[in-house]
């Protein structure tokens, strides 16, 4: 590791910055991929943008992403299948377009209907940044999420969703519920440009840092790739320190091949790289 960097926001404030050197490249595995995240990280992070192969790949992509959608806006009718196709045409086509429009209107009248409500499986959330745990909690996080990075932050029903979910964080008893029903939450709440400072966020992310391991892990329920991203889109002393205990375990569990993990590999690789480079803390292998 490099020298480390002193950032401060106060006196009380001083988090301590390393940069990571990693054994392995981690982009090695997004060099020809042709799911979501591999296209993302083609485009964004390996410039081959204006490649011809990353185009059909892309267009390819898109292509099947879009197919299927029904006339209310959903894929198949489904919540969760509804918000896979989301997500992937997030790392994609990334703009909000009338088929994205209409399908961001369809899930946020899901998030409180009795219909199209099919128990969502831990399955079906492979490559989604979400967990098992409370359905109606998961429902809403993924509606806010979605209407958020689609450019919907400031709209007024889901502004009101995310106050009422404030509000049950910090008046509530039982808050946002258990570890997995916070980290879903939590993952709404930090990519939304004013409630990502909000006093229920820095109150989850305290109450993360009040259990995490030494190690830099997280107990049971709680996903480490998915809550390193998730507190690398913030910008608060109480995430950082978190994120260098938890920094400090990629060189030493990063797989040959450049990824982390037994499964999921690729997905992991790009939470973590996202989250390193969100930092402005990665460094590469000599070459």
């Amino acid at each position: 590791m490099a020298e480390p960097l002193r950032n401060s926001s106060g006196p009380d404030d001083i988090v301590m910055k390393l940069m990571i050197s990693l054994p392995f490249d981690p982009y090695a595995c997004f060099a020809a991929s042709t799911s979501p995240v591999g296209l993302y990280a083609r485009q964004k992070w390996l410039g081959q943008e204006e490649d011809e192969l990353w185009q059909a790949d892309f267009h390819e992509c898109t292509a099947l992403l879009l197919r299927g959608q029904l006339r209310d806006g959903s894929w198949e009718s489904s919540f969760i299948r509804t918000v896979q196709h989301l997500f992937g045409l997030h790392l994609t086509v990334r703009q909000p377009v009338q088929e994205i429009e209409t399908a961001l209107d369809w899930l946020l009248d899901c998030t409180e209907s009795v219909l199209n409500n099919a128990a969502i499986a831990a399955s079906d959330l492979k490559g989604l940044p979400f967990t098992a745990g409370d359905q109606h909690y998961l429902r809403l996080a993924m509606a806010l999420f979605l209407g958020t990075i689609f450019g919907r932050a400031e709209n007024a029903e889901i502004t009101a969703r995310y106050r009422e979910l404030s509000h049950r964080a910090l008046h509530d008893p039982d808050g946002w519920g258990d570890h997995p029903d916070i980290s879903n939450i939590l993952r709404a709440f930090v990519v939304h440009p004013v409630f990502s400072k909000d006093s229920a966020t820095i109150r989850a992310v305290r109450n993360l840092a009040q259990i995490q391991e030494s190690s830099g892990t997280w107990p049971g329920g709680i996903s480490f790739y998915q809550t390193v991203n998730a507190l690398a889109h913030l910008d608060l002393p109480q995430a950082d320190r978190q994120l260098e205990k938890a920094f400090a375990l990629l060189p030493r569990t990063q797989n040959d091949d450049g990824t982390w993990g037994a499964a999921d590999n690729e997905w992991n690789t790009f939470l973590v790289v996202h989250a390193l480079r969100n930092k402005n803390m990665l460094l590469l292998p000599k070459r």
